[in-house]
């Protein structure tokens, strides 16, 4: 545990301005580079020590990104599609 604290310093801001580069949104990246870190977390046996840390933490990283956008493609799809219905369905309930 000490030592994923390390890498955690080490590595965050990193994470962080990666994550950034992708959302271009602060709190989005700060919330996508602890993801990142607690996907690592869990994932750490798969990791090969052969290799350096911040690639594979990045790939976690840039998947997590890619995930909040799709999420959010998906949730932007179904706020426009609803909302003219349901506001045209208010509008003939009340009559305006």
């Amino acid at each position: 545990m000490e030592a994923y604290g390390i890498l955690v310093k080490k590595y965050m801001k990193k994470a962080y301005n990666s994550a950034l580069f992708f959302t271009r949104d602060p709190n989005d990246a700060w919330d996508i580079s602890q993801e990142g870190f607690l996907n690592a977390w869990k994932a750490i046996k798969r990791f090969n020590t052969k290799k350096a840390f911040f690639p594979w933490l990045y790939t976690i990283i840039k998947n997590e990104s890619m995930k909040k956008f799709r999420r959010e493609k998906k949730e932007s799809k179904i706020n426009h599609f609803y909302i003219p219905k349901v506001m045209l369905f208010l509008h003939s309930i009340i009559g305006t």
